[in-house]
C-alpha cells in the first residue's frame, strides 16, 4: 500500500525551517519528490483550512511548531492538531513530542518518564513561591533555566542559595500592576488572605556537571545521524550559542549509539539532541522532536548510520529533503503505523 502523508505548513508557507538559505522553508516540491522516490505521496495544508468534518481517522499528519515571538501561531497550531487527533488522525510525531517545543518543563518531565537513569535531575516550578518552599533541599551549584528560549537564553549559574532566589526571581516575574494593587486591597481587608503570585512563569533547576569543555549537537533522522561540536566560552559553562563548533572532529562511537538509542526510546521520526560526555558516559541535556535548527544537517559533509558491526561514519552530505522523506517513510514502516494497520507496541 502507498503510504500518504497530510503536510502542514504555516501561514509563511514554511514546513520546518531551513539555513540553506537563512530564515526559508524545506522545499515541499523537493519533499515530496523524494517522498514518491521512497514509495509515498503527501498533500499539502495550510493549518487555516483544515476540514475537520473530512474523515481522519488513521491518516498519517506530519506537522511542525512555530518560533514566533511569544509563541503565538504555536498556540493556534496546538488548537489545530489537537482537533486532528481527536478526529482520530495519527499525528507524526505524537502530540507530546510537540509540547517539548521550546518547553524545557515539559522536556524535564519527559526526560524523568524515558531517562530514570540520566544523571541530570531536575525540578521544575510554576512561580517562585514553590520554588521558596523546596528551596532548603536545592543542591549548589546548579542550573536555573526558564522553560521558555533557545540558544542558552534565560540559563544561569547559581552558586549559593541567595544567586538562586534573585535570578530565579527575575526570570519568573509575570507581574500584573491592576492584580498586584488588588492583592494589596485583599491582604489589608483580609489578613488571612494569601496573594496571587507575581512570578508564575515557569522554570526549573538542573543538576550541573563540572568542567565539561562542551557538548554535541546531534541531529538523528531517521536512519541516519549528523553530528557537530560545540565549544563553551571562555569562562562559561554554556556550549549553546558561543558560535566555537566544529563538524568535523571525531565523535565518539558511545554518543552515536546513545544518540541513536534515544531516537528509538523516544519513539520519534527525527530528533535534535544536546549531549555531554562527562566521566566517559554520555548524557542528555535538551531535545527538540520539531523545528529544530537544521544547520548539522545541512553544513556536514558526513554522516553516521548503525551497522551490525557498530557505527559507520560516511563521507557524503545529503539533502535536508531528503533525509526527511527517508525517515519518515522509515518510521512509519518500522512502526506500523498506516492506514488499517495499529501501531506496534514499543521495542
Amino acid at each position: 500500500m502507498t503510504l500518504k502523508f497530510h503536510i502542514i505548513r504555516d501561514y509563511r508557507n514554511f514546513f520546518y525551517s531551513s539555513t540553506k538559505p537563512p530564515d526559508s522553508s524545506v522545499k515541499l516540491d523537493l519533499l515530496a519528490a523524494h517522498l514518491e522516490a521512497a514509495g509515498a505521496t503527501c498533500q499539502v495544508w495550510d493549518f487555516r483550512n483544515i476540514d475537520l468534518s473530512a474523515d481522519w481517522d488513521g491518516e498519517l499528519v506530519v506537522y511542525q511548531s512555530c518560533e514566533d515571538r511569544g509563541l503565538l501561531y504555536k498556540d493556534y497550531s496546538e488548537d489545530v492538531i489537537l482537533a486532528l487527533e481527536m478526529r482520530g488522525a495519527v499525528l507524526i510525531p505524537d502530540f507530546w513530542a510537540f509540547r517539548c517545543h521550546h518547553n524545557k518543563a515539559i522536556q524535564e518531565l519527559v526526560r524523568d518518564l524515558y531517562l530514570p537513569d540520566s544523571r541530570i535531575k531536575s525540578r521544575v516550578f510554576g512561580c517562585f513561591e514553590d520554588l521558596e518552599k523546596e528551596i532548603s533541599s536545592v543542591v549548589y551549584p546548579c542550573v536555573l533555566k526558564s522553560a521558555a528560549g533557545a540558544k542558552s537564553t534565560g540559563v544561569s549559574l547559581c552558586k549559593n542559595e541567595r544567586d538562586l532566589r534573585k535570578k530565579a526571581r527575575r526570570i519568573s516575574a509575570s507581574i500584573d500592576p491592576v492584580e498586584w494593587l488588588k492583592d494589596r486591597v485583599k491582604r489589608v481587608v483580609r489578613p488571612e488572605y494569601v496573594p496571587v503570585s507575581q512570578h508564575k512563569r515557569k522554570f526549573l533547576i538542573q543538576t550541573f556537571l563540572p568542567g565539561l569543555g562542551g557538548d554535541f549537537r546531534v541531529t538523528v533522522i531517521g536512519e541516519r545521524a549528523f553530528a557537530m561540536q560545540r565549544f563553551v566560552r571562555p569562562n562559561d559553562f554554556r556550549a549553546s550559542g558561543s558560535g566555537r563548533r566544529t563538524l568535523d572532529d571525531p565523535v565518539p562511537e558511545v554518543l552515536l549509539d546513545y544518540a541513536f538509542d534515544l531516537r528509538r526510546r523516544f519513539d520519534v521520526p527525527y530528533c535534535s539532541l544536546d549531549i555531554v560526555m562527562y566521566d566517559g558516559k554520555p548524557d542528555l541535556i535538551e531535545f527538540q522532536f520539531m523545528t529544530f535548527g537544521t544547520s548539522t544537517v545541512n553544513q556536514s559533509n558526513r554522516h553516521f548510520v548503525e551497522t551490525a558491526d557498530g557505527i559507520r561514519e560516511i563521507k557524503e552530505s545529503v539533502e535536508l529533503e531528503k533525509a526527511l522523506a527517508d525517515a519518515m517513510v522509515f518510521y512509519v514502516r518500522q512502526k506500523g503505523t498506516t492506514v488499517g494497520l495499529p501501531r506496534a507496541a514499543n521495542q
